[in-house]
């Protein structure tokens, strides 16, 4: 007997990703803001970044999306600081916090595309695991420039915003253009 494949991602699930993540791995603590989403074939306004970093990576198998995070300059530097142990963010000190603050460091600067990537990643491979549809996912993509050129055919259906000390970011999911819906209904 066949059973139809749906795959959703909720916004819930997807924000306690993040937030686990952002926990585990920089020990900042994370809120979820707002959750745009679109079930029809207009993608969504983007919530805008100056200068922004995306990092990308794809899951693919009987259903394909690409989980983009995004964040401005001055927070991934912030973000690498707090992987290499380098940063103390404290609710009780806004001023150390504070992304502007974060030391330009060559050796930080070195390292943003990777922990990029590795936020990316560790959202998508915890995603592909909530989906548990035998998807895979692809090596992360970090670029500074339009990721839309980088995925011809997606279109973004899911915004999350998101707050912590070094300031807003967000967490993507794009689908197929022709997918009208996180379900799995086709046109």
């Amino acid at each position: 007997m066949l059973t139809e494949i749906t795959s959703e991602v909720i916004p819930s699930e997807l924000a306690q990703i993040v937030t686990s993540v952002f926990n585990t791995m920089l020990g900042l603590e994370v809120l979820h803001c707002e959750t745009l989403q679109r079930e029809d074939h207009d993608p969504l306004p983007e919530p805008v970044f100056e200068r922004c970093l995306t990092s990308a990576v794809r899951l693919t198998g009987e259903w394909e999306a690409v989980v983009l995070f995004q964040c401005d300059h001055p927070q991934a530097r912030c973000f690498a600081e707090q992987y290499l142990g380098m940063g103390s963010p404290s609710k009780d000190d806004p001023v150390t916090a504070s992304a502007m603050d974060c030391a330009q460091d060559s050796t930080v600067d070195a390292v943003i595309p990777d922990v990029l990537g590795e936020l990316a990643n560790m959202i998508g491979g915890n995603l592909k695991c909530a989906l548990n549809k035998g998807l895979h996912l692809s090596v992360p993509q970090v670029v500074d420039d339009d990721y839309k050129s980088r995925f011809p055919g997606f279109a973004v259906r899911q915004w999350l915003v998101f707050h912590c000390l070094a300031g807003f970011f967000s967490v993507a999911v794009m689908l197929p253009t022709g997918l009208v819906s996180f379900t799995g209904s086709t046109n």
